[in-house]
């Protein structure tokens, strides 16, 4: 709780230095805010300066500050441009602390806490040795027992109508690990791995991405952000990903129930692609779904964090198909790119002259050969 008070405070002071400079701009011409805009830019470069050059120190931040641009940032589009002392990964972390503190709020527990896993499994344990019991039997023979901590006959009741029995875990058997490598390994050229991940806005809304990449190339065929991640949807985006029937032979998914669906799994069939669902909690059989995704939070998403959705569409726009396939390396491929690059003459390192095509506001360049 004494998080929550101090995160309210911060909020409130940020607010309070905030709220005044939108209202005064109200009252001001175009050519004063300019004007204002000028001199104080012309004084954080001069600051700016003094800090790198090492004639001044570099500021210590305070809680205040970081609300200030947690606030800020999601109406400014060039905030990335204009902060000369945070790095895009401090601002980042910055917005996922709050995150948290909000997520952490929002999932609380409210009411009685749910009994131990144990117990619900000893509970439906003497349910499936004897189906004809109630739950006050079953209480009644539990207190018989001695036991101190037994469940109310209804907190029973609840739990056997509303909770499933808990399944035992699945070992794979020995050497299906290393059989099921070598069927990706020799359908390469005709495998897709298809996921799904969430992103949250500045505003803490929850966006869901797709993503569609040929294990051959490592090259991500489709992507697309929405809200809501219906059956509908995902079909229709399935379709986009497959003009003219160009798909693959197999698709990798996991259990998410729009994939294992009965209308998702005759779509498949009827586009000629047979379907492999992945083990239950076994992200390693679709390794290379998981691995784009990791690559995406690593490169993109811990520097970047979206205003809306289409902010976050122009973001994977921009960095998939004008980096990740084109100009990103990929060790499994020979250190080359998904979409081949240009076929350049071969020059020692002293004669080589690069330029650098920026993307994502600059915080990657693309390398081009001109020498």
């Amino acid at each position: 709780m004494k998080e929550v008070i101090a995160y309210i405070r911060d909020v409130l002071t940020a607010l309070r230095w905030t709220v005044p400079g939108y209202v005064t701009m109200w009252f001001k011409t175009k050519v004063q805010m300019q004007a204002e805009m000028n001199l104080m830019q012309s004084q954080l470069t001069m600051f700016t300066n003094d800090v790198r050059s090492g004639k001044l120190k570099k500021p210590k931040t305070n809680k205040v500050i970081r609300m200030m641009w947690v606030l800020n940032a999601p109406f400014c589009p060039d905030a990335y441009a204009l902060n000369a002392l945070y790095a895009r990964r401090t601002v980042s972390k910055w917005f996922k602390e709050a995150f948290k503190l909000y997520w952490r709020q929002k999932s609380r527990c409210t009411g009685r806490p749910p009994i131990p896993v144990e117990v619900q499994q000893l509970i439906w344990e003497i349910h499936v040795k004897n189906p004809a019991w109630s739950p006050g039997r079953i209480h009644d023979q539990l207190v018989n027992l001695n036991i101190t901590d037994v469940p109310s006959a209804n907190t029973i009741k609840n739990y056997l109508e509303t909770k499933p029995p808990p399944k035992p875990k699945r070992t794979a058997p020995a050497g299906s690990a290393k059989r099921y490598f070598e069927f990706l390994k020799g359908h390469h050229g005709a495998v897709w791995g298809v996921d799904m991940f969430t992103v949250v806005t500045w505003f803490f809304r929850t966006l869901y991405v797709l993503i569609m990449i040929d294990h051959g190339t490592r090259q991500v065929i489709h992507f697309a952000v929405t809200t809501n991640p219906n059956l509908f949807w995902l079909m229709q985006q399935f379709k986009e990903a497959t003009p003219f029937g160009e798909g693959p032979m197999y698709l990798v998914h996991d259990n998410e129930p729009i994939f294992v669906s009965k209308q998702f799994q005759t779509l498949l069939r009827d586009s000629g692609v047979k379907s492999i669902k992945t083990s239950i909690q076994a992200p390693w059989q679709n390794p290379y779904a998981e691995r784009v995704i990791g690559s995406i939070r690593r490169e993109l998403l811990d520097f970047n964090v979206p205003r809306n959705q289409k902010h976050l569409e122009r973001m994977l726009g921009e960095f998939i198909f004008g980096y990740y396939n084109t100009d990103r390396t990929h060790q499994g491929i020979d250190r080359s790119t998904p979409v081949p690059s240009p076929a350049y003459p071969p020059t020692p390192m002293a004669d080589t002259k690069l330029e650098y095509d920026p993307i994502l506001g600059g915080q990657y360049h693309k390398l081009r050969k001109i020498g």
